[in-house]
């Protein structure tokens, strides 16, 4: 059974929740991720295109992130 994410990142509440979590973390904070280019892989993932395995990375990474680099 797999996990529905690209229908899951492509809500609009949970991807800009999932947005939120990327922006503020210490990797955006110190630069390393380029915040427009995130946002704007999650914008063109709402209107159609799959950037899933590249959101969903981010996701992790970020929530990494958070946990080890505070």
């Amino acid at each position: 059974f797999g996990m529905p994410l690209r229908e899951s990142l492509r809500g609009y509440a949970y991807a800009n929740t999932m947005l939120a979590r990327v922006k503020n973390s210490p990797l955006a904070e110190t630069n390393i991720l380029n915040a427009d280019k995130v946002e704007r892989l999650f914008t063109e993932h709402i209107r159609g295109k799959d950037n899933t395995f590249k959101l969903w990375n981010l996701v992790s990474l970020s929530l990494w992130a958070n946990r080890w680099m505070k």
